[in-house]
């Protein structure tokens, strides 16, 4: 299932932390939002977004990048749909999340695409799984005091500040 989330949630989070994926109200074609996906880790549902293609999810030879601790990639062999972003994945109370329904996309490509990202997550839903948690557990345990620096960790939201926020938000 796809989901988008609340415009009033992602501004409450955006507020503390610039780093969160934005719902550009201001710039939507059509009804689009952010969309993704949604796990659950310990008491928490998270919103795991999904992005469009970028320049740089392709190789120089123009081929697509393979899959990364942070990011995979939506792909049939030839075509890439967008990609999952774990780094910006954000917990979410389920009062902020509204199922995205694909065949009520006004526009015909976009729903063929949405459908194409549907089916992929669907068919991939153990590895997103595994992902997911698997760059959770790292967020949550890294310490730069104690294992030095990290990019990939630096680059990632910070999980548990975030959980903090979605209980008083909740509150």
């Amino acid at each position: 299932m796809l989901y988008t989330i609340s415009d009033r949630y992602i501004d409450y989070l955006s507020r503390e932390n610039l780093h969160v994926m934005s719902n550009k109200p201001e710039s939507r074609t059509y009804h689009r939002k952010y969309i993704g996906l949604v796990t659950e880790f310990k008491n928490h549902k998270y919103f795991v977004p999904m992005s469009s293609p970028k320049d740089a999810d392709y190789l120089a030879n123009g081929e697509i990048k393979k899959d990364s601790l942070i990011k995979i990639y939506m792909r049939s062999e030839k075509v890439l749909y967008g990609t999952i972003r774990f780094n910006y994945m954000i917990p979410v109370p389920a009062s902020e999340l509204e199922k995205v329904t694909v065949n009520d996309e006004g526009d015909f490509k976009y729903r063929i695409l949405m459908q194409s990202e549907y089916f992929f997550i669907k068919a991939n839903r153990d590895r997103i799984e595994k992902a997911a948690v698997r760059l959770y557990k790292m967020r949550t345990t890294y310490n730069p005091k104690m294992s030095g620096t990290n990019k990939l960790m630096e680059i990632t939201l910070n999980f548990a500040e975030l959980e903090k926020m979605c209980d008083a938000f909740m509150e």
